[in-house]
C-alpha cells in the first residue's frame, strides 16, 4: 500500500518549528538562520520529503513565472513499449514534450519495463511528486498499466489494442475515411473500391474496418466496387492483384500503404493505370496520397487536456468516456490522379504456365 505523502507540516513537526518557518527554510529564504535551515533540511531528508510540483506550478502561474527551468517535474510519459522498439513510435512523446515546454512543464519519458512490479512504479510516482501522466498507445504483445488512476491527472494517446479507462486523444477515424473517399469523388473517379488489411482482432483495426465499410456503402451506388479484404499477410499480394484484375476499379482507398508495392510488383503503373489513397499515411511517405496520422499532434493535444485536469484538480477517469478526436490532415502525394488524366487500365499479361512436354 502506498503511504501518505510527506508534507511541510510533517517536516515542521519533526524539526520542532512552525510550518511557515519550515517552508521558508526549504526555499533558502535569507530571513531563516543557518542553524534552523540545517535542522529543517535534516528533518526533510530523514522523512523523505519532496516538494509538491503541482502546487509549485500553480504558484508560479499565479505569479506569472512559467518557464520550464522553474517548474517542477510533475509529469511523465509512460510507455509499455520495449526500449529497443520505442524508436518506431516517438511521435506522441515528441509532440507532448514540445507542448509541455510551451506551457511551463517539464516532462520525462519512463518505460514500464524499468519497474519489476506495478507497486514499485506507483510508489516511485507518488514519492517523486508526479501528478500528471501521459500514456503511450498499447500495441500487440503489451499489457496496459493498472494503477490507481484516481491519484493522477492522466490522458491516453491513441486507441490501441488494449485501452485505458481514461480520457483519450486520437484521430477522428470516421472523418478520416470520409475525407479520403471525398477526395476520390472530387477527382472524378466513379469506380471506387476500398481494401481492408487486417492487422489483428483489436479495437483499432475493427474501427478502421467499420469506418471503411460504412463510408463506402454510403457512396452513390454507381461508384461502389466490391471490397477487398485480407486477413493474412502471406497471400495478400496475390489476392489483391487478382482482385484488381477482376473488378477493375479506377481508385482504391485502403488502410495499408503496402498495396502500392503489391501493385508495382504486379506490373501496374500507379497512378497512370490506377490511383491509390491511404487513410493512415505518414509525413515520411511523400509518394502516397491520403490522410496523415499525426502522432505528434495527438501528443500535443493530450498535453493540453492533461493541463486542464491539473488546473481543475481532477483525474483521468472522472470522465473516462470523454474522447477528443482530431480532424484529419490531407496529404496530396503522387498516387492520386484525376480520372480525366488516367489511362484506361491495361492489365499486365499473366505469366504463362510452362506446358513444354518432357521427352
Amino acid at each position: 500500500m502506498v503511504r501518505r505523502r510527506i508534507t511541510v507540516f510533517d517536516v515542521a513537526r519533526e524539526a520542532g518549528v512552525g510550518k511557515s518557518t519550515a517552508a521558508r527554510a526549504l526555499r533558502n529564504a535569507p530571513n531563516v538562520s543557518a542553524h534552523v535551515q540545517k535542522k529543517v533540511r535534516e528533518a526533510a531528508e530523514s522523512l523523505g520529503y519532496r516538494p509538491d510540483p503541482a502546487l509549485r506550478l500553480l504558484l508560479q502561474r499565479r505569479s506569472g513565472k512559467r518557464n520550464a527551468e522553474q517548474s517542477g517535474l510533475g509529469i511523465v510519459f509512460l510507455s509499455t513499449a520495449r526500449k529497443h522498439h520505442y524508436g518506431l513510435r516517438p511521435g506522441y512523446f515528441l509532440g507532448a514534450q514540445a507542448q509541455a515546454e510551451k506551457m511551463g512543464y517539464r516532462i520525462e519519458r519512463w518505460f514500464a519495463e524499468d519497474f519489476k512490479e506495478t507497486s514499485k512504479l506507483e510508489k516511485t510516482l507518488w514519492h517523486r511528486g508526479i501528478r500528471g501522466i501521459l500514456l503511450d498507445v498499447v500495441y500487440s504483445g503489451e499489457e496496459p498499466l493498472v494503477l490507481d488512476w484516481s491519484r493522477y491527472a492522466a490522458v491516453a494517446c491513441g486507441v490501441g489494442e488494449r485501452n485505458y479507462p481514461l480520457q483519450t486523444v486520437d484521430a477522428n477515424l470516421a472523418l478520416t475515411v470520409r475525407t479520403c473517399l471525398n477526395q476520390a469523388v472530387l477527382a472524378g473517379h466513379r469506380r471506387i473500391a476500398v481494401s481492408v488489411f487486417y492487422g489483428g482482432d483489436n479495437e483499432q483495426e475493427l474501427l478502421r474496418e467499420g469506418a471503411l465499410h460504412y463510408a463506402h456503402a454510403h457512396l452513390p451506388e454507381e461508384c461502389v466496387v466490391e471490397t477487398f479484404s485480407a486477413r493474412t499477410a502471406q497471400d495478400s499480394p496475390e489476392k489483391f492483384v487478382r482482385w484488381i484484375r477482376r473488378f477493375k476499379p479506377s481508385i482504391v482507398v485502403g488502410n495499408h500503404s503496402g498495396f502500392l508495392t503489391y501493385l508495382k510488383d504486379g506490373g501496374f503503373s500507379v497512378p497512370a493505370n490506377l490511383s491509390l489513397v491511404s487513410i493512415n499515411t505518414s509525413t515520411n511517405d511523400c509518394e502516397m496520397s491520403g490522410t496523415l496520422y499525426d502522432s505528434a499532434k495527438i501528443g500535443s493535444a493530450a498535453m493540453e487536456l492533461l493541463d486542464i485536469q491539473i488546473q481543475n484538480h481532477s483525474n483521468g477517469n472522472e470522465r473516462a468516456e470523454y474522447q477528443l478526436l482530431l480532424p484529419p490532415v490531407w496529404q496530396q502525394g503522387k498516387t492520386l490522379m484525376p480520372l480525366s488524366g488516367q489511362r484506361k487500365v491495361k492489365l499486365p499479361p499473366k505469366a504463362k504456365a510452362n506446358t513444354r512436354k518432357r521427352r
